[in-house]
């Protein structure tokens, strides 16, 4: 199956597509899912602060803090201070955050698979993972 083209970039398509549908099947963001994600998956006890959280984000702090205040409002997840630095601010998943993660992943993957894995074969795969390799591993410098 080709791609079809046309004038917005195709990441952005896909992540127009994406969510559009989990907003659509969930109510929540695709910018939304991915701190859910980062908390479920990549934060030790999924407690993260929350300048983590923006320096994996490619959005602004303020924006992530914004995103942050609206999935506290739902429930899924819990903003605290620090004791020691009241400007530290922590975000962790709750266990509403991570039943929604749970029942989002599955389907999010399965349609991120539709739109954009399925089009690809095996060998543009392999080597789709290879430069996203060398492009996220720790500096072999360190």
């Amino acid at each position: 199956m080709g791609c079809s083209y046309s004038s917005r970039p195709h990441g952005e398509r896909i992540s127009h597509l994406l969510d559009a549908d989990l907003r659509a099947r969930y109510g929540i963001s695709l910018r939304g899912f991915e701190v859910l994600l980062f908390l479920a998956v990549f934060s030790e006890g999924g407690t993260q602060r929350i300048t983590d959280l923006a320096a994996h984000a490619p959005l602004s702090q303020s924006r992530v803090s914004r995103l942050v205040a609206e999935l506290a409002a739902r429930g899924l997840v819990e903003r605290s201070s620090s004791t020691r630095d009241a400007r530290v601010v922590s975000v962790s998943i709750t266990d509403t955050g991570m039943e929604l993660f749970k029942r989002v992943q599955e389907t999010h993957l399965d349609r991120l698979n539709e739109l954009f894995f399925s089009r690809l074969t095996p060998e543009e795969i392999a080597a789709l993972a290879k430069i996203t390799g060398k492009c996220v591993e720790e500096d072999p410098t360190d």
